[in-house]
């Protein structure tokens, strides 16, 4: 997982103002920008471009901004959480693999709203303050932490099955070129152009390769 700042852009803004307040969620959400062609598919595209650089939210994989790769996830579920559907900084986009990120999270059966702050959420948290990563592609919860934060890192981890065993396999390859990178004495700004995913693991692991080697 990265940071992610989120600066809600006029357009939202715009057709938040528009909605009616509503006891229903579903009907909330569906009157968002309904006026406007295209609205949702803007709004997935802006946050994915501008403020995630094409990644997914959680699992940090390189993904495309079309509705069969993406999908714009509330990172506070709807159902649990009303008061949180316009809320900008609530949104998030997400792969859509069914084996992690936003399609396990939305089959843990939360009963509170509250509940979601047991998770590492990168839109308010940095999630380098909670994870650290081996060399055979785990993400790890970072030693030092409270018995607290301890919890999160867990919990957050297993509600995304963030060490799944293709996003493991995944980052353990690029663990395996960044060997190479090392050798040919490449600089970390340089490795992130080449390779898009998972930039929390590359400056995780780049950093104490020659210490691996």
């Amino acid at each position: 997982m990265i940071q992610i700042i989120k600066n809600e852009p006029t357009f939202f803004t715009d057709a938040k103002k528009k909605v009616k307040s509503s006891h229903f969620v579903s009907s909330t959400w569906s009157e968002l920008g309904k006026d406007e062609e295209n609205f949702k598919i803007k709004l997935r595209e802006h946050i994915l471009l501008e403020e995630q650089n094409m990644l997914c939210a959680y699992c940090n994989q390189e993904i495309e901004a079309d509705e069969n790769n993406s999908n714009t996830d509330h990172f506070k579920k709807r159902a649990n959480c009303p008061k949180e559907t316009l809320e900008y900084k609530n949104l998030l986009v997400s792969c859509k693999s069914e084996f992690h990120c936003e399609n396990i999270k939305d089959n843990f059966k939360f009963t509170h709203c509250s509940e979601f702050d047991k998770i590492v959420n990168p839109a308010i948290e940095n999630p380098d303050d909670f994870f650290d990563y081996g060399i055979y592609g785990d993400i790890l919860v970072k030693d030092g932490l409270s018995k607290a934060d301890e919890e999160k890192a867990k919990f957050t981890i297993e509600v995304f099955e963030l060490n799944n065993s293709s996003l493991k396999k995944d980052r353990a390859k690029i663990g395996d070129s960044l060997k190479f990178y090392y050798d040919l004495d490449y600089e970390l700004n340089d490795i992130l152009d080449d390779i898009i995913s998972y930039p929390s693991f590359i400056k995780n692991i780049y950093t104490k390769i020659g210490e691996i080697k």
